[in-house]
């Protein structure tokens, strides 16, 4: 998840902490990640959200969050994407945990919206 709260971390950077789904959160600075493509809604009083963030080295964050409120914890998620020489393998390890994280707020329509928000590439 995201945190729509951001904590400040001593200093002048704001940091943010993201749920994953396969190891523990990690925190970002929001600057050093800025998100790349996004899908989301607001309905029935959830807010639900894909996202890609991408650092400059090329290391990718796609992350899911879901506010469904019925007492228990809300569904999130996310991957790490390693940065790589090969595009189209990033790429499709980007995709599969846009696709994953769609899974986990049980939307595939925003993981097919957020897919056609990532940045074109040259082929």
């Amino acid at each position: 998840m995201t945190d729509h709260h951001p904590t400040p971390i001593e200093g002048t950077t704001t940091m943010i902490t993201i749920a994953l789904s396969e190891r523990a959160p990690v925190s970002i600075s929001p600057e050093a990640w800025p998100i790349v493509a996004q899908a989301g809604a607001y309905h029935l009083g959830a807010t639900r959200y894909v996202e890609v963030r991408e650092h400059a080295d090329g290391r990718r964050i796609v992350s899911c969050y879901t506010s469904i409120d019925d007492r228990r914890r809300p569904p999130r998620g996310g991957h790490v994407v390693q940065a790589s020489s090969d595009e189209e393998t990033r790429e499709a390890e980007t995709i599969r945990a846009i696709r994953r994280c769609a899974g986990i707020i049980e939307r595939p329509d925003m993981g097919a919206a957020c897919i056609e928000a990532l940045p074109a590439r040259e082929i």
